[in-house]
């Protein structure tokens, strides 16, 4: 459902009901005080951070043997 329709978001939290929210790539989030991001640098910076992990991983397996 698009992020916009705010009357359809609140019936489907109020009833429990899951539901996936599409935003443009330019909408704006606060996961923090004093911190702005887009939803594409949000995006960008969780996967960074998942390719990251992976080496890590990557990185102990191949020290154990």
């Amino acid at each position: 459902m698009y992020g916009g329709c705010t009357q359809l978001r609140e019936f489907l939290q109020d009833n429990g009901q899951a539901y996936m929210l599409r935003v443009a790539s330019s909408f704006t989030l606060t996961p923090a005080a004093g911190t702005k991001l887009t939803c594409a640098q949000a995006a960008k910076q969780l996967a960074k951070g998942r390719n990251l992990t992976q080496k890590a991983e990557r990185l102990a397996l191949s020290t154990l043997w």
